[in-house]
C-alpha cells in the first residue's frame, strides 16, 4: 500500500521531545517513504510554557528537512496544547493550521480535559473562524478513556480525531489497544497518523496499522482514515464521516 498522509509526525529534530539529531530526522522520512507514507505534516508541540515553538522555527526545521531527496512531501503543521487564547493566537499567524488550510491539530491535556462548556464555546469561535479541530490520540486521554461519551460530545459540536496507529497495533498497551477499537465501533476514528517521535521506538510507519484495521473494520474504513480523510485534511476539504 502507497499513498499514506501522516497528519502527525514529530519530524524537526531539537524543537520538542521529537529526534535530537538531524540525522535522525532524516532516517524517519526515509522510514515513512519505504512504509508508503507520500505526505508528512510536521508537526511539532506548541505547548506554553513548555515548548513555545514559534512558526519561523518550524519553517526553518522544514527547510532543512527539504534537502534531503529520499522523502516524503513536507507541509507545515504543528501539535498545539488547547488553550484560551487560541482563537487569538490563529488570528496572529502564531499557529499554523495543517499545510495552512482550515484544520487544526489539537492536543488535551493527559491527565485532564478543561470544562465542557469552555470546550464548547472554543468550538463555537472556531467553527467560526472556519478553522476545524483534530483532536490527536484521543485514546490516551484518561479522562476520555473513563468516559467516552465525553469525546462524542467533542464529536458533536464539530470536532474530528486522530488516533495513533501503534495504539491500534498495541505498542500502548492492551487497554489503550482495546480502547481504540472502541473508538472505531462508534465511528469516532476520522485519522490515523503515526504521532512518530525517532526513528526506533517511535517511528513513522502506518502500514501495520492500516492492515489490522483493514482485518477487523474492512477495507472501506481502512481506506477512509488511512488514505481519504488525511489527504482531505491536508487540502482543506470535508471530511467524510
Amino acid at each position: 500500500m502507497t499513498g499514506f498522509v501522516d497528519i502527525h509526525c514529530h519530524v524537526i529534530a531539537g524543537i520538542d521531545d521529537g529526534p535530537r539529531e538531524i540525522e535522525d530526522s532524516f532516517e524517519m522520512l526515509r522510514i515513512a517513504r519505504a512504509d508508503g507514507i507520500t505526505s508528512t505534516v510536521a508537526t511539532p508541540h506548541i505547548n506554553n510554557g513548555l515548548y513555545d515553538t514559534e512558526v519561523d522555527e518550524i519553517k526553518r526545521g522544514l527547510a532543512l528537512l527539504k534537502e534531503t531527496d529520499d522523502r516524503p512531501e513536507l507541509h507545515m503543521g504543528a501539535d498545539v496544547r488547547i488553550s484560551s487564547d487560541l482563537p487569538g493566537r490563529i488570528r496572529r499567524g502564531e499557529v499554523p493550521l495543517i499545510n495552512g488550510r482550515n484544520f487544526l491539530l489539537l492536543e488535551l491535556p493527559t491527565f485532564g480535559i478543561p470544562p465542557m462548556d469552555h470546550l464548547r464555546r472554543l468550538f463555537a469561535t472556531l467553527g467560526e473562524m472556519e478553522v476545524y479541530p483534530v483532536i490527536s490520540h484521543p485514546e490516551r486521554n484518561m479522562i476520555i478513556l473513563e468516559n467516552i461519551r465525553v469525546l462524542q460530545e467533542m464529536v458533536n459540536h464539530g470536532v474530528y480525531c486522530q488516533v495513533t496507529a501503534m495504539s491500534i497495533t498495541g505498542g500502548f498497551g492492551r487497554e489503550i489497544e482495546g480502547f481504540t477499537r472502541v473508538l472505531f465501533r462508534k465511528g469516532l476514528v476520522h485519522a490515523v497518523a503515526t504521532d512518530a517521535h525517532d526513528p526506533k521506538e517511535r517511528p513513522p510507519v502506518l502500514s501495520r496499522a492500516y492492515e489490522k484495521v483493514s482485518r477487523l473494520f474492512g477495507q472501506d474504513t481502512a481506506e477512509r482514515v488511512f488514505l481519504l480523510n488525511p489527504r482531505k485534511i491536508l487540502q482543506g476539504q470535508g471530511l467524510e464521516a
